[in-house]
C-alpha cells in the first residue's frame, strides 16, 4: 500500500493527472514464464539467457522461496502460469535429468521443492 501512496502524483504546471499504481514494472514477461518452464521447456530459458540457465540460486527452485520473493519486499510481479492450474505438474519435476547448476549452499538445483501438503502426480 505505500507504493500506492509514494506513485500519487498530480502535476498543475501541466494540469495532468496520473493515476496512482503499486507497480511499476509490467506484470508479465517471457522471463517470467521460462522462469518456472526451464525444467519442461529448457530452450526457453538458455535462448532467453544466452545459451546457459543462468545462476542457480536465481533460479525456480521452491515454492516457498518464490513466494518470499514475491511477498517480501512485494517488489517482484511474477504471476503464475497455467501449468500451475492444469495439467500433472511435470514442470516441476526435472525428467530431463538437466544440470541446472549448484546453489550457493553446494546443493545441486534439482526438482522444485514443494510445500508439504502439495501433491505432484
Amino acid at each position: 500500500m505505500e507504493n500506492y501512496k509514494n506513485f500519487f502524483t498530480s502535476s498543475e504546471e501541466d494540469n495532468e493527472f496520473k493515476l496512482p499504481f503499486l507497480y511499476g514494472t509490467h506484470y508479465s514477461s517471457p522471463a517470467y514464464v521460462t522462469f518456472f518452464l526451464s525444467r519442461s521447456h529448457p530452450l526457453y530459458n538458455l535462448r532467453l539467457q544466452n545459451g546457459n540457465f543462468g545462476p542457480a540460486d536465481r533460479l525456480f527452485q521452491s515454492m516457498k522461496l518464490s513466494w518470499e520473493t514475491v511477498w517480501n519486499p512485494g517488489t517482484e510481479v511474477m504471476e503464475l502460469i497455467p501449468e500451475f492450474f492444469s495439467g500433472d505438474g511435470n514442470f516441476l519435476v526435472n525428467t530431463r535429468n538437466l544440470y541446472l547448476g549448484k546453489l550457493q549452499s553446494g546443493k545441486n538445483v534439482e526438482n522444485v521443492i514443494l510445500p508439504k501438503w502439495a501433491n505432484v502426480k
